[in-house]
């Protein structure tokens, strides 16, 4: 069974006689990865690819435009428990790109607060990736 590329980063560090300068070469490098790529990856994913060697997918690699808003949404969608608001934002951000303006869609949200938390999330997200 081969061994992974996480499995041979410990092993290496559990040799090494200098673990910060290990960690801070793998730091800089999944820093150079993530620039290379234009930071279209997320930076767990860059110390990855600095790790095991694995090139992630992203736009340059077939990985889409769609595909990094969707991952962005999602990322943003994991600290939101009301999937209500989750859906109001999907609908708003893509509205609001179609229509190169933001635009709210809340749907059956009818509070005033919920409403301006849909509001926030997708104006954040609007100039985060599309202005």
């Amino acid at each position: 069974m081969p061994l992974s590329g996480d499995f041979k980063f410990r092993r290496k560090l559990e040799q090494s006689e200098n673990i910060f300068a290990d960690t801070v070469n793998i730091a800089a490098t999944a820093r150079k990865k993530a620039d290379d790529c234009n930071n279209q990856i997320f930076h767990s994913q860059a110390v990855a690819w600095a790790v095991q060697g694995i090139e992630p997918k992203y736009k340059g690699t077939g990985y889409t435009r769609r595909d990094y808003e969707e991952s962005q949404l999602q990322e943003e969608f994991c600290y939101i428990e009301d999937k209500e608001i989750c859906t109001a934002v999907r609908k708003s951000f893509y509205a609001s790109k179609k229509a190169n303006n933001l635009v709210y869609r809340y749907g059956s949200i009818k509070d005033s607060q919920r409403q301006a938390r849909v509001r926030v999330l997708t104006r954040m997200l609007w100039y985060r990736l599309l202005k």
